[in-house]
């Protein structure tokens, strides 16, 4: 019969227990960058949440617009207001250029999603603007 030198076996459960803690490391580490990826979905999560809270609320953008359309550079401007399901359309007409600026930057610096905005000059002090808003 043939004995199994000691030393082998003793070579052989080394060898195993260095490849266990090397893999239990590598599985750490995966672990740990795991964990701080799932904190990085879940902080992204949270901001999307709330830019799709800001943006895709309905009440408080026609409260927005009407705002905008009741300051009084622009209310007397106003000819048409109209809702239709999912889009609000507004047109202001002989609007001069430094009220069409204010109106434009007002539009443009609040949280509303503009489908489409056409600006027409009616001569060379004046312009109209149409504009749609998705709600």
């Amino acid at each position: 019969m043939n004995k199994i030198n000691p030393l082998y076996l003793l070579g052989f459960f080394i060898l195993v227990f260095l490849l266990v803690v090397y893999k239990t490391e590598v599985m750490q580490k995966k672990i740990v960058l795991n964990a701080q990826n799932n904190v990085q979905i879940e902080a992204d999560a949270k901001e999307i949440y709330l830019l799709k809270g800001r943006w895709k609320n309905q009440k408080q953008m026609i409260i927005r617009l009407k705002k905008i359309l009741e300051h009084k550079a622009f209310a007397s401007k106003v000819t048409k207001k109209q809702r239709k399901r999912n889009i609000y359309q507004i047109e202001l007409k002989n609007l001069d250029y430094r009220t069409l600026d204010s109106f434009v930057n007002k539009i443009l610096n609040e949280a509303i999603i503009i489908k489409k905005m056409t600006i027409q000059r009616n001569s060379e002090n004046s312009a109209s603007v149409s504009l749609e808003c998705s709600l």
